[in-house]
């Protein structure tokens, strides 16, 4: 099986490239990389789990397909930009939704149990959080605009310190870093601004930690 699900592998690679091919797309550096971390990731299974090589195959072509959409729907950034509220409020009810229903796996509570399924909706939030950012780009000097995606990214990573999620957080950080970079294009009013969030995330952290010890 770990044979067959490593050479299947290759053919949605070969696919993949073909079809992004044709519609234009000349780079694959880093789905190369991601490709190649997936075929390790299939030899792992296969040598700790045999029995999971194929469920680790099919949420890696299903991963492959969400990504292809992403991708095909953020080509548009006009009807990104449209849909934006609605993503926003979608990423809130998601955050809170995992806040209501969490279930405390490998010591964070960012998992939600449906009948035999595992999931982590703050997952769904990342893709998201990066959409209405890049969504947002051109909209430079507007400040309420800059205002709703600060207020966002603090939401954001207030719940993912009350899940205890904190790896997480750190990515939403970072990517938070940079998109305020690109968008302001001034530093030092991007220092000032992430100076100010970063005072109201190690609050929020401390809040959350102190909570878990009571």
């Amino acid at each position: 099986p770990a044979l067959l699900c490593i050479a299947l592998l290759s053919v949605v690679m070969w696919a993949y490239v073909m079809i992004f091919n044709a519609m234009g797309r000349r780079g694959f550096e880093m789905e190369m990389i991601a490709f190649f971390l997936s075929t390790l990731s299939l030899a792992v299974m296969a040598t700790s789990i045999p029995g999971k090589v194929m469920t680790q195959f099919i949420s890696i072509v299903l991963g492959v397909i969400v990504f292809f959409c992403i991708c095909t729907y953020i080509r548009d950034l006009d009807r990104v930009r449209k849909s934006k509220m609605l993503v926003y409020a979608a990423a809130v009810l998601l955050l809170l939704f995992n806040l209501a229903f969490s279930v405390t796996k490998f010591g964070a509570g960012n998992w939600v149990q449906i009948g035999p399924l595992s999931l982590q909706p703050s997952e769904i939030v990342k893709i998201a959080f990066v959409c209405v950012g890049a969504a947002t780009m051109n909209e430079l000097f507007r400040r309420m605009d800059s205002l709703i995606f600060t207020v966002f990214a603090i939401f954001c990573f207030g719940c993912l310190a009350f899940m205890s999620d904190f790896g997480a957080a750190v990515i939403f950080f970072v990517t938070f870093l940079v998109i305020s970079f690109l968008r302001e294009g001034d530093f030092t009013k991007m220092m000032v601004i992430n100076f100010v969030s970063a005072i109201l995330i190690t609050i929020i952290v401390c809040w959350g930690l102190l909570s878990l010890k009571v």
